[in-house]
């Protein structure tokens, strides 16, 4: 659509959160498309894509690749599988947005404006946000404000929680002070070797110290019941 704006609102980082995505859940609503369902192309982890949202992706989309590739067919477009990575984008956005939403993860309406305001196409000749240049960019791009401010909401989002997942993560000062000791910690031991038959010969013990000692240990001497049986098995 709107080369100027995109290159704000991208962000191919997000394509490492997928990997935290473990349950995926979609389902094709073609097979029953009455009423309201008819609007409805899938489900993915409880929210609709909708056929129309699909179908103006698409658009957009195969409009980006005709303008970097001018001579690209509409054959090979299909052949590589164009609609299903239309559609794939698509189910990974929900499934990220969803991700986004459990972390707490939002965008504000005063950040939405503030980083369209930074957005070079929208700015007049003294770098400041003309709502008229706005307006009219869009509309000669036939987009309406509330069409661009939903798609750019949900690029921020996006960008949002690559940002957090490529956090790093914190250790405190005693996790590490204690790390730290664990690895550089030394022992010292002291021993004589001896053999054990040297110290038998010169000791007996008697029946009753072997009682004795049986009887205050017998739980660590018994044994599970054990039953032996022989059977013949005889066939009609």
């Amino acid at each position: 659509m709107l080369d100027p704006m995109r290159r704000y609102a991208q962000s191919w980082g997000i394509k490492i959160v997928f990997g935290l995505i473990i349950i995926v859940f979609v389902f094709w609503g073609v097979g029953n498309m009455q009423g309201d369902k008819a609007t409805v192309l899938a489900t993915v982890d409880e929210q609709p894509i909708l056929i129309k949202d699909y179908e103006k992706s698409y658009q957009e989309n195969l409009r980006l690749v005709k303008n970097k590739n001018p001579n690209v067919t509409d054959k090979e477009l299909q052949e590589g599988g164009f609609r299903w990575q239309v559609f794939s984008n698509l189910v990974t956005t929900k499934l990220l947005e969803a991700q986004a939403q459990k972390l707490g993860i939002a965008v504000t309406t005063e950040e939405l404006r503030a980083e369209i305001a930074k957005i070079p196409a929208f700015q007049n000749e003294s770098k400041q946000f003309d709502p008229k240049r706005y307006e009219n960019l869009l509309k000669a791009n036939d987009v309406s404000p509330g069409e661009f401010e939903t798609d750019f909401r949900q690029q921020l989002l996006l960008e949002k929680l690559a940002a957090f997942v490529g956090l790093p993560a914190t250790v405190a000062e005693s996790e590490a002070r204690s790390i730290f000791d664990f690895m550089r910690e030394q022992a010292v031991i002291h021993y004589i070797p001896f053999s054990s038959a040297d110290f038998a010969k010169g000791v007996t013990i008697s029946d009753a110290q072997i009682k004795t000692y049986y009887d205050a240990r017998k739980d660590e001497f018994a044994t599970p019941a054990q039953v032996k049986i022989d059977f013949v098995e005889f066939t009609p």
